[in-house]
């Protein structure tokens, strides 16, 4: 796998704009290709435009049509793509930071049952930044069980129509 080094305000830019809808303007084109290589797989792309072909009634089309829609189907099927490696990641992540609230929580509890010798040796009573952190991330918790959830259920949902798509139009070995 082969990284480039982006500028972080190049990097900065894509984000609002994919963030708030709006495209980058960036002095450069090129600045983008590290980041979106071209995509030129034309097994796939002529795959699509076959299955299209077999499956579109009145498949006489011209061969600008054909190649529209196969790059049509070919772009659906990358944004799905795109949308699924994106769930997959925020889940992962979600699930990362859970674990590590959730070890957080643990702690602070422990900390709040040996609350007097914690007193005792350091001369403050600690008992309200206990309970204040563990009031914090067990909201933090609770929150992220509830994201994590609607996230999976999106992916799960994702899946299917993916699947039902591939099975349509048979494409079964892009899955």
């Amino acid at each position: 796998m082969e990284v480039d080094v982006v500028n972080w305000e190049t990097l900065e830019t894509i984000h609002q704009a994919n963030c708030f809808g709006r495209v980058p303007n960036l002095a450069l084109e090129s600045e983008l290709d590290p980041l979106f290589p071209p995509f030129e797989d034309s097994a796939i792309l002529e795959l699509l435009r076959q299955v299209h072909t077999v499956h579109t009634p009145g498949s006489a089309l011209d061969p600008a049509t054909k190649k529209r829609r196969g790059s049509d189907l070919q772009a659906q099927w990358q944004d799905w793509l795109a949308e699924r490696d994106q769930l997959q990641f925020e889940i992962k992540r979600g699930r990362e930071f859970l674990q590590q609230v959730q070890k957080e929580l643990t702690l602070a509890r422990k900390g709040l049952e040996d609350w007097a010798n914690s007193e005792r040796l350091n001369g403050r009573n600690p008992l309200l930044g206990y309970t204040q952190a563990i009031v914090v991330r067990e909201r933090v918790e609770q929150f992220l069980a509830g994201w994590l959830a609607t996230r999976e259920e999106r992916l799960k949902e994702l899946r299917q129509e993916m699947e039902q798509y591939a099975q349509k139009h048979g494409l079964q070995k892009l899955l």
